[in-house]
């Protein structure tokens, strides 16, 4: 195990190839798009509960877990899983792959699409609005 510190961003590449696993542990993190990156490497992603990214691009035992931030007994429980299957890291590395390729900028701007149509969609289709 290695804790490399924060990397800039062009650094990343070389840290990903040589990992089996990505952890993020953060205490708070609003979105963390260093997952999308460790995804894109293929690697499966262990993350607290309070990186925003894990609600969105992990799912729970299929291509990383979530732990409760701040709990190190949770934490190394994950991290141990890798460690004693490491079939089971390769699996979920490659359905991060899968994930990742998912997450493209046409993709991304159809979800924002979805997502402002239906919440603006019922306030434009009411029959009796006036304009204030």
């Amino acid at each position: 195990m290695r804790y490399a510190g924060f990397q800039a961003p062009e650094a990343l590449p070389p840290f990903f190839a040589q990992a089996d696993v990505f952890v993020l542990p953060s205490r708070h993190d609003g979105w963390g798009v260093v997952v999308n990156q460790a995804l894109g490497a293929g690697l499966p992603v262990i993350a607290s509960d309070h990186v925003g990214a894990a609600h969105d691009l992990l799912c729970e035992g299929e291509n990383g877990f979530t732990f409760s931030a701040g709990d190190a007994n949770a934490l190394a429980a994950a991290m141990l899983r890798y460690a004693a299957n490491p079939d089971l890291a390769r699996a979920h590395g490659e359905a991060s792959s899968r994930a990742a390729a998912d997450w493209t900028p046409a993709r991304g701007a159809e979800r924002w699409a979805q997502a402002l149509h239906t919440v603006c969609a019922p306030q434009l289709q009411t029959p009796n609005s006036q304009p204030l």
